[in-house]
């Protein structure tokens, strides 16, 4: 009975430091920070547009932004989809893929614009905002480069 216990004992120590070997992470596949990006706001006319990037990550198969509009008069009743673009600095201009928030209407609005990403890092990106508020163009821009 003792051998067994023995045994026993044995196998539970090394299936313990098997088990605490294999969840500790990688050095080398540990996560790197996301970089927190500036919010930018453009308070042109009627309509206060506000953008922060979620992601500009090299690699990513998808960049994302918080979107939010106010206003204080009349609704709000452009889709994004059809009123921002993504502009980079080889003149490439990409168009959001989803819109994930509330529909038209009321006076505030937030969501989520995603795009496909380029297959490269541009030097910066602009978002467009097309005729948002009667004002024909607005641009938000972040700089990708690093110093």
């Amino acid at each position: 009975m003792a051998k067994y216990l023995k045994f026993i004992g044995i196998a539970a120590i090394i299936a313990l430091v098997g088990y605490w070997v294999w969840q500790r992470p990688d050095e080398q596949q540990q996560a790197v920070p996301i970089q927190t990006w500036e919010t930018k706001t453009d308070e042109q006319g009627p309509v206060l547009v506000k953008a922060t990037p979620l992601d500009l990550s090299a690699g990513a198969a998808v960049w994302k932004f918080k979107i939010a509009f106010d206003t204080h008069s009349g609704e709000l009743s452009d889709d994004p989809l059809g009123v921002v673009t993504l502009a980079d600095d080889r003149a490439g201009v990409y168009v959001p893929r989803t819109w994930d928030g509330p529909g038209t209407g009321g006076h505030h609005r937030e969501g989520t614009l995603t795009f496909i990403a380029p297959k490269f890092t541009p030097k910066y990106v602009e978002l467009k905002f097309t005729n948002v508020g009667g004002i024909p163009e607005r641009a938000l821009r972040w700089n990708l480069e690093t110093k």
